[in-house]
């Protein structure tokens, strides 16, 4: 594994390789078009309120390290016995665990913010939250606290996105959701109540937030973008290996590839992880009309991501 690479992974990149990359998983489609819509939210929202991640974007960065931490563990453990689940299995569990926050820690004039927030305060303030919810879990005024009441609301999220972008987990994958922060109240002597996936994620969680709390701010967007008064905005100086064939659209290739920050030959090359004579066949073929519209889609959604 290329540690050096995998630390350079933003958000976006994890979830397009899951999507298209080698052992997709049909649900990072998914996964892909939900981030992007929310993607405002995702990088204005803390990790928390002041354990984790406490800082704006935070959420985004803490989803990333576990996603990243996930990837490392991942592969050592399954390198030396077989784990009873994948990766991609593992990474889908991580990215909804906290699912809530974007909207609890959200702008107020966020119309979706606003309104969870706004259904938050009404819970807080309900006298009997079994009228609200008949299988709520905070149903005694002494245990319900923001943070319970937040976790009932988790479920509704869930439920709404799950509808709304065609997602169904597995029955190991909810059970991890369910326990990701550990068996708590439901912990058994004679019986395992977490199964292994959720004994996973939930150290990949709280690695993130319990040792590297304070790390990894504003790792989830890409941190090797040039500063606008560091670019030379010369296609023929950015991209020279570029055939005469497609002259006309070096200046739109060139302008998307500095937008995310791959503003030199060797950062595409670092980025692709292609050799060069590759990454000229491979710009070659790509730098048409067609291919500039589809890369209004997104930089890893067309470049060669492993």
């Amino acid at each position: 594994m290329n540690y050096d690479r995998l630390t350079k992974y933003t958000l976006r990149q994890f979830l397009v390789e899951m999507a298209r990359g080698g052992s997709r998983d049909a649900r990072g489609e998914s996964l892909l078009r939900l981030y992007d819509e929310y993607v405002d939210l995702f990088h204005h929202a803390s990790g928390s309120s002041h354990n984790h991640q406490a800082w704006p974007g935070g959420y985004a960065d803490h989803i990333t390290e576990c996603l990243r931490i996930n990837r490392s563990l991942y592969a050592t453990l399954n390198r030396w016995r077989p784990l009873p689940f994948t990766e991609h299995s593992a990474a889908i569990c991580l990215f909804f665990h906290d699912i809530e926050k974007p909207f609890r820690y959200g702008p107020e004039d966020h119309p979706e913010a606003k309104e969870w927030q706004t259904l938050h305060r009404q819970l807080m303030a309900a006298k009997d939250l079994k009228v609200v919810n008949p299988n709520a879990l905070t149903d005694s005024i002494a245990r319900r606290t923001p943070s319970r009441v937040w976790e009932e609301l988790k479920l509704r999220i869930l439920g709404g996105l799950f509808k709304k972008y065609n997602i169904a987990l597995t029955p190991d994958e909810r059970n991890a959701l369910k326990y990701i922060h550990g068996e708590g109240d439901h912990h058994r002597k004679d019986e395992r109540v977490a199964g292994p996936l959720a004994a996973h994620v939930h150290h990949c969680d709280n690695i993130s937030a319990r040792i590297w709390y304070d790390k990894g701010k504003g790792l989830s967007r890409d941190q090797g973008a040039p500063k606008q008064d560091q670019i030379n905005y010369d296609p023929e100086v950015l991209f020279p290996f570029l055939s005469d064939r497609v002259e006309k659209e070096k200046s739109a290739v060139s302008q998307f590839l500095i937008d995310r920050g791959v503003a030199t030959f060797e950062q595409l090359m670092e980025a692709t992880d292609m050799r060069p004579s590759s990454v000229n066949r491979y710009l070659a073929d790509l730098v048409s009309q067609e291919a500039v519209r589809q890369m209004e889609n997104g930089w890893y959604e067309w470049v060669g991501v492993h």
